[in-house]
This record gives C-alpha cells, sequence and structure tokens, in this order.
C-alpha cells in the first residue's frame, strides 16, 4: 500500500518538479499621445477610447496569464502599473522616464507621466534590486541632459530612458530581470538607408536633407550605444541567470543589438520579423497625424512618413547565464488585438522557460 502511495505522488508530482514553465511577456502598451509639447501633448485617441483601450489591455493579459510580465510606456505610470498588478495578482516594481516637471499627479506636460513596470506572480517573490546604488541618477541610462525623478517629485527639461531591474526566485534559483525603453529617433539600419535611397531616386530629398537625417540617425544611435554599454558593463559580473527584455527601438542589424549578442546573451526573439507594423489601426492614426503636422514637406518629412510606412522590430527578449536545466523556446508574438479594439501600436513578446532537470 505505501508502495502505491508513493507511486501515485511520485507520478502527479514529476510535471510539476521536473518540467516547470515560467511564461515571460514584455509589451510596450503605448501611451497614445505624439510625446511633444510644453502644456499638453497632442493625444491620438479621446479620453473614452484610452480607457476603453486601458480596459482591453488588462482582459487581454488576464487571457494570456504571464508568469512575468515587462511593461513599457504605462502612463500614467503608478496609478497604471498598480491597477494591472491588483487585476493579474501579481507584484510590481516601476519607475519613471518621462514625465516633465511634476509634483505627485499634477505637473506639465498635463498628459505626459511615462514609465517602465516589471510585474510577477506573488510566489516569485518580486523584489527591485539596484545595481549602482552609488550613483544619483541610478536606474536612468546614460547620454540625456540631467534630470530629476522619482516617486513623487520629477524634475525634467527634456527626454530620459530608464532602466529598472528586479530579482525573482524559481524552482530553488535567483533569476535577475531587466526592463528597458531605448531612445526612439530612427536608427541607422539598412531598411532606413534603403528609404533615403529611394527617396534619392525619386529626387524627393536633398543631399543636405540626407546628411541631416543621417547625422540625426548616427547621434541616436551613439546614445542609445552608450546605454548599452552601460547595462552590459554593470551586469558583466552577474552570474545569475538574466533576462533583459523591452522596447530596444532598434532594427535586427542594429549594433545595439549585435553589442547583446556579443557579451553573451542570446535573442529569443531572432525568429520574430516585426513587432510594429503600418497595417494596425493605432499606426495608421500616427501616420495621418504625421501627414498633417509634418510641415513643411520636405525631404526629412518625407523620409519620416515613408519610415512609418515599413514594419519593424523594436521588441526584444534576451537571456544570458542559464543553467543546463533551463530550456527557452523562441518567443511568439501576440497579436495587439483583443476583442476587435486595438491595444497598442507593437505587438507583444512572449517567450516559456522550462525547468527539466
Amino acid at each position: 500500500m505505501t508502495r502505491i502511495v508513493i507511486g501515485v505522488a511520485v507520478f502527479f508530482l514529476y510535471p510539476i518538479a521536473m518540467a516547470d514553465t515560467l511564461k515571460i511577456v514584455d509589451f510596450n502598451v503605448w501611451m497614445g499621445n505624439t510625446g511633444r509639447g510644453k502644456i499638453q501633448m497632442p493625444d491620438f485617441e479621446t479620453k473614452s477610447q484610452r480607457t476603453s483601450r486601458y480596459e482591453a489591455q488588462v482582459e487581454a493579459l488576464k487571457a494570456l496569464a504571464p508568469d512575468v510580465l515587462f511593461l513599457q510606456e504605462l502612463s500614467p505610470i503608478r496609478k497604471r502599473a498598480y491597477h494591472i498588478a491588483e487585476a493579474l495578482g501579481m507584484d510590481v516594481i516601476l519607475r519613471g522616464d518621462n514625465s516633465g516637471i511634476r509634483i505627485g499627479p499634477v505637473g506639465l506636460p498635463l498628459n505626459l507621466n511615462m514609465g517602465v513596470a516589471i510585474f510577477a506572480k506573488k510566489e516569485l517573490n518580486l523584489i527591485q534590486v539596484e545595481v549602482e546604488p552609488w550613483r544619483m541618477s541610478r536606474g536612468v541610462l546614460p547620454g540625456f541632459p540631467w534630470g530629476f525623478a522619482n516617486k513623487w517629485i520629477s524634475f525634467q527639461l527634456s527626454e530620459r530612458r530608464v532602466y529598472l531591474v528586479g530579482q525573482i526566485q524559481w524552482q530553488g534559483q535567483e533569476l535577475v530581470l531587466l526592463n528597458t525603453h531605448f531612445h526612439s529617433d530612427p536608427d541607422l539600419s539598412s531598411v532606413n538607408l534603403e528609404i533615403i535611397q529611394s527617396l534619392e531616386q525619386e529626387r524627393s530629398i536633398t543631399s543636405a536633407e540626407v546628411q541631416a537625417i543621417k547625422t540625426q540617425m548616427k547621434h541616436s544611435d551613439a546614445i542609445r550605444d552608450q546605454g548599452a554599454d552601460f547595462l552590459i558593463e554593470v551586469l558583466k559580473g552577474e552570474s545569475r541567470p538574466i533576462i533583459v527584455a523591452g522596447d530596444f527601438n532598434v532594427h535586427s542589424d542594429n549594433k545595439l543589438i549585435k553589442k547583446f549578442i556579443g557579451a553573451g546573451y542570446i535573442d529569443y526573439t531572432s525568429g520574430i520579423p516585426f513587432t510594429w507594423e503600418p497595417d494596425n489601426p493605432l499606426v495608421k492614426c500616427q501616420e495621418t497625424f504625421n501627414q498633417t503636422h509634418l510641415a513643411p514637406l520636405n525631404g526629412v518629412s518625407r523620409f519620416m512618413i515613408q519610415r512609418d510606412l515599413v514594419p519593424r522590430k523594436l521588441d526584444y527578449i534576451f537571456g544570458r547565464g542559464f543553467t543546463p536545466v533551463m530550456k527557452v523556446d523562441k518567443a511568439t508574438r501576440i497579436d495587439p488585438v483583443f476583442n476587435k479594439l486595438p491595444l497598442s501600436d507593437h505587438h507583444a513578446v512572449q517567450v516559456l522557460l522550462h525547468y527539466c532537470q
């Protein structure tokens, strides 16, 4: 009788102990405005449309049921992060990135209070970790003018980008999680260079405009490269398994992606061709706005309009230092539509991390 009981227990516990799975999701949830303006940034949607979209995002995330969730462009950051955590029954850590001049919920621009967050199921014991606690501007990527922000107060006169580090306990091991959102101006990629070449052939752009665009792309890449070099350096001595996820805002052939791969990270989204596409209704509304408001219509604005007509790979999940018993499936792309309602201008991406002893 004892042998039968033990045998039954082993039969039922075996899948839990030997092949547990961690579902990891990364998603830029879209802030819904232009990101430009001093008093209020022009919105792409009405207040009721945004409320419906936010509610649909929560329902979609419930249906997806992630164990670990990385989100970018949460706005307002604290209200949305805590609401999603409560709705999903998860713990959350967060960090604001772009919020202007603000005390509590009040400040300018009126509709900018954005940030990133990491969520994890409660049994994973998520905690926040500061990998460079000695820095006054800890959590901020290098390459941006000075600014200050914490949970209650911010003073920023220009863009800044951040990273957020957490730690979870899974299968008796500690895993390090990093969420980030890189600078968004165009990158010096083969896709963007092909757009410029096409405009040159059509004689729709001057040589001076081409030089200006390339100079800006090089500058944008230099800012992102500083951030990548910094993150790779501060995590270099980390021996625990690491998951890095976020909106990198570059195509897969950009040197930023190559930097992470060269540092030993595996790109689990390498099989995904794009995570941002022009057929998305929320992208189309941005295209319409740009075509209307990018004035005068010159070679630079033509480039920006053409750029929005090409699918882009922007969102990534990387891993490093996984033990032999930790196996990762290649990422899958999640449709950004739920119950016929568009959720974001980005696709979500998902990977499954298996524990197979």
